[in-house]
């Protein structure tokens, strides 16, 4: 449309002097997002050598969290006693495959939830054989922490380090996971003793340090998981230890986040 008349049109700007407009206006603010939010899901990995004891662990603190009952823990110990497997009663909780109870040794990666008070837990009970070590690493790579089991009995420490228990360590390092609670479970097997406790540690801190573990991100915990020593209370047969239960440490690991804002990996 023609201007009217008596009223000049605006002189329009040329590319140059556009670009300099441009050049001169104040950036856009970057969008600032809040840090991501503490959750209370906790993905927790068990970890360690074939018959360190890791499904027992796990099938005790579910029945003494109150996640199976009193009847079904029942009812499977009856079971594994009539198989002659009497002390895999609280590992039968987690390894329900017919093949697995037979064979005595965990094949897949068994799920599981408990509550803590500050935590939703997602168990992943990994299996600790050398054939399963992929299985293992799908667990692994889902955890926000490891909880590592290793056996206190003579001779079977030495033979998971030198095995799965370090494999496994270098592993859940590798795939993210910086926390790691270990426990030192069958400790019946070695008299409860205060001295086979702080040797094994005194063994597994520098395996830890070289795979990335520094000894602030690691917590020990003394326990005999079939006998329900220290899993979730304080026991006799251990009054020279004043640290957590296992669930009490297990509610001490620092809270997961989600971050949402760094690049997809």
């Amino acid at each position: 449309r023609k201007a009217s008349a008596g009223t000049p049109s605006a002189p329009r700007a040329s590319p140059a002097e556009a670009r300099a407009a441009r050049a001169a206006a104040p950036a856009p603010r970057a969008l600032q997002l809040p840090p991501p939010p503490a959750t209370r899901v906790l993905n927790l990995v068990v970890v360690g050598h074939v018959d360190a004891g890791k499904s027992t662990l796990s099938g005790r603190l579910l029945v003494e969290c109150g996640v199976v009952s009193a009847q079904s823990i029942g009812k499977l110990k009856r079971e594994a006693a009539q198989a002659n497997k009497g002390s895999f009663a609280y590992a039968w909780v987690l390894d329900e495959d017919a093949s697995e109870r037979a064979r005595g040794i965990t094949v897949d990666v068994a799920r599981a939830q408990l509550k803590t008070q500050s935590y939703d837990v997602n168990l992943l009970d990994t299996p600790g054989h050398r054939d399963f070590v992929p299985e293992m690493i799908s667990g692994a790579a889902q955890a926000d922490a490891a909880l590592l089991v290793t056996n206190a009995s003579p001779g079977e420490f030495e033979k998971g380090l030198n095995a799965q228990t370090r494999e496994h360590i270098t592993l859940c390092r590798s795939l993210g996971v910086r926390n790691a609670l270990v426990v030192v479970n069958q400790m019946d097997k070695v008299a409860y003793s205060q001295q086979a406790f702080e040797r094994l540690m005194a063994e597994l801190a520098p395996v830890l340090a070289a795979a990335g573990f520094p000894p602030a991100s690691v917590r020990y915990v003394p326990c005999a998981a079939f006998h329900g020593d220290n899993v979730t209370r304080p026991s006799e047969q251990l009054p020279w230890w004043g640290g957590p239960s296992v669930r009490d440490a297990i509610e001490a690991l620092p809270p997961p986040r989600r971050d949402t804002a760094s690049p997809a990996r």
